[in-house]
């Protein structure tokens, strides 16, 4: 005997990839907010790749909010160094998941709504009523499971960008802008905890003197 869909199970289908859809902006908006603050390590020694300032001499060193002292310029190299650590680790790799997963669910409810709608002037067999019911039911688990990862996600993502931004606006008002004395950056080299080479190359060995 010819069986309809269930009513409730098509009317939730009608917005399922609706409800789907916004979270996703949220998480690539926290990605973005963060990963403004990519390359603090560099920009923090990038004094020292260049010639020294007009009057900065290494002869006479003079410390101020405008210049390290060792033990802050070794605090801030450390602090700058993490904040990148930081911000590598958030990648859109997760958001084109999510979306990619949030398309094949669009993609299966309409197909679904399609098959039920279908079924108002063609009433389905009853066997075939009952496997559409349960795809429509498992549908509808798979979504609900789907939005709570998504606001999980987007909770977790909005926390540790605004951590980010705070740290980073933090780094901006005591590490950003000051002058860095070569020698010194030389001196805490050995003690830091992770090589600057890359960035901050040590300087070559001075010719021996025949």
């Amino acid at each position: 005997m010819p069986t309809k869909i269930e009513t409730a199970a098509k009317a939730a289908l009608t917005s399922a990839a609706a409800r789907a859809l916004p979270a996703l902006a949220l998480l690539a908006c926290c990605l973005a907010s963060a990963n403004a603050s990519a390359g603090l390590l560099d920009k923090l020694l990038a004094p020292v790749s260049g010639p020294a300032p007009a009057g900065f001499s290494e002869g006479k060193k003079v410390y101020n909010e405008d210049t390290f002292k060792p033990e802050e310029l070794k605090a801030c190299i450390i602090k700058a160094r993490e904040l990148d650590q930081a911000v590598s680790q958030q990648t859109p790799e997760e958001v084109a998941a999510l979306e990619k997963e949030r398309q094949a669910l669009s993609a299966e409810a309409k197909e679904l709504a399609a098959a039920a709608e279908a079924s108002k002037d063609n009433p389905l067999p009853e066997d075939q009523a009952a496997k559409l019911n349960e795809r429509i039911k498992v549908y509808g688990e798979r979504q609900k499971a789907f939005n709570e990862k998504i606001n999980a996600v987007n909770s977790k993502a909005v926390d540790k960008s605004k951590s980010l931004v705070a740290q980073r606006n933090d780094f901006i008002d005591n590490c950003s802008g000051r002058r860095i004395y070569r020698s010194d950056l030389e001196a805490i080299r050995p003690s830091l905890p992770f090589d600057i080479s890359s960035i901050a190359p040590p300087p070559a060995p001075a010719a021996a003197k025949k």
